[in-house]
């Protein structure tokens, strides 16, 4: 008796537990394994039917020598839920056989109940029109991409005229129309790209390990093969597309999902049907130079200074929207700061790389790299941003350098610039000296307010300091541009 009550309460406290699971391998595993330590069988495993292929879930015990295996189907309500397989069984009337089948009527009830959960957690991960992943799965996906601190690019597709097909065919055939983009974009990326329906007719692509030159002729392929299907139908049927890459253009997840929209809005002003790189001031093709591209050439040098570039482009692009500075000069002085060391590639790799402290004739040398940087910069067209990057280095007392320049005489964007590029060169590892806390760097801002650094820019940098830290604890603190 002693031992049938010890039995009873295990089996009440199995009936408790299963109620409370909503993983169904877990579930499985929990019976499989009752039914060997309760009911004597030698083995038993526990299988569902999934996609019309057999889903092991679990298994318990070692198979007997001797004696075929018996199988149990797990129903509910004339409704297969799946297969209960023992060997080494009890012998069928016995008070163990009973219990068994007790155990496999509690499995069927359990297990349906956690496949219907994990049925309704796949279905709210996917878009119900288009079965592609949803707006939620994306971030989460991005969220892991970014952690990850390697290379990807994400490409944000809209269909082009999109209510005039609703208004002028019905949303009946609107619905094909995104059935048709969705089925082709899905079978046009590669196995480990992910495309996702994340509003009524936009449709992001996340491309891991994938630099802007190489997702720009992603997003064309793409692109064009939309087109080619669209032109099947009565109507056309045409993307427009913006691209952004991480590090490349961003590594803030805001600040990259911001390049992508107003690229993709930089195709749809410019005529629709064609691709645009976040940066670029006009649409590009398969063909067309990449100006991100240009931030390889340093990378092949020093792929430290390309991080540094990269925060600190980040960060004047925060200072600028705290100071209401307009769109277009923020995209003239993302340009700039992002390439504002490019002067470096003129710089020998020994005086870059030095672990300790430069001598005078080094200092002098590199001192020159904003003057080399101008001077790329105004070659490749880029006479705005080569302005600031040549007073990157100047300071509000004059005793900077290349040219000394003082107070008013140095434009907002080159003291914003100025700013960046000290607090992100303060809370970076560097050769020949540790980061700097977070503390640290703002009591170094506020020591030299006013001689080295713009008053205004400075007080705008500490009140965002730190809701900037809170945004890096999301992502890695040091980049690798070339991972």
């Amino acid at each position: 008796m002693r031992l049938q009550l010890a039995q009873l309460r295990r089996l009440q406290q199995l009936t408790a537990d299963l109620a409370g699971m909503i993983e169904p391998n877990a579930v499985a595993q929990r019976i499989a394994e009752t039914l060997v330590a309760e009911a004597g069988v030698a083995a038993s495993t526990v299988t569902i039917e999934h996609n019309g292929q057999p889903r092991l879930l679990a298994h318990a015990g070692v198979p007997a020598r001797a004696g075929a295996a018996q199988t149990f189907p797990l129903t509910v309500a004339d409704r297969a839920v799946g297969v209960v397989s023992v060997t080494g069984a009890p012998a069928a009337g016995s008070e163990a056989h009973e219990l068994l089948l007790h155990v496999v009527g509690l499995a069927a009830l359990a297990l349906d109940k956690a496949l219907l959960h994990e049925r309704t957690i796949e279905q709210a991960r996917h878009d119900a029109l288009t079965g592609l992943l949803g707006h939620r799965v994306f971030h989460e996906m991005l969220e892991q991409q970014l952690a990850s601190g390697r290379a990807f690019s994400v490409i944000l597709f809209d269909i082009d005229d999109f209510k005039e097909i609703n208004d002028l065919h019905g949303h009946q055939a609107g619905d094909e129309v995104l059935r048709m983009v969705a089925q082709g974009l899905r079978r046009r990326v590669r196995s480990g790209d992910n495309v996702f329906r994340v509003g009524g007719e936009e449709f992001y692509a996340l491309l891991p390990d994938v630099a802007p030159a190489d997702a720009l002729v992603i997003a064309e392929q793409l692109r064009i093969g939309i087109a080619q299907l669209g032109s099947t139908l009565p109507y056309p049927v045409t993307l427009s597309a913006g691209v952004a890459s991480y590090p490349f253009y961003a590594t803030d997840r805001d600040e990259l999902l911001a390049g992508a929209d107003a690229a993709l809005y930089t195709s749809k002003r410019s005529g629709k049907n064609r691709t645009s790189v976040a940066g670029e001031d006009e649409p590009s093709d398969a063909h067309s130079g990449d100006r991100t591209v240009r931030l390889e050439v340093l990378l092949q040098k020093d792929a430290e200074t390309v991080t540094h570039s990269l925060h600190t482009a980040n960060l004047a692009v925060q200072l600028a929207r705290a100071l209401a500075m307009p769109d277009d000069r923020i995209a003239v002085l993302r340009i700039a700061a992002k390439l504002h060391d490019i002067g470096k590639i003129g710089i020998p790799i020994a005086i870059l790389n030095k672990p300790g402290p430069l001598d005078e004739e080094e200092f002098r040398i590199i001192k020159t790299h904003p003057l080399i940087g101008a001077e790329l910069l105004t070659a490749w067209g880029m006479e705005d941003a080569a302005q600031f990057v040549v007073q990157h280095h100047e300071r509000i007392d004059g005793h900077g350098y290349p040219f000394g320049l003082s107070g008013d005489e140095i434009t907002l964007e080159g003291r914003i610039l100025h700013v960046a590029d000290a607090v992100v060169a303060m809370t970076l590892d560097r050769p020949y000296r540790r980061a700097l806390s977070q503390r640290e760097a703002i009591d170094e801002l506020l020591r030299h307010r006013g001689t080295q650094f713009d008053e205004l820019v400075v007080d705008v940098m500490v009140a965002l300091m730190p809701r900037i830290a809170q945004r890096s604890d999301r992502s890695a603190t040091s980049v690798s541009a070339g991972s």
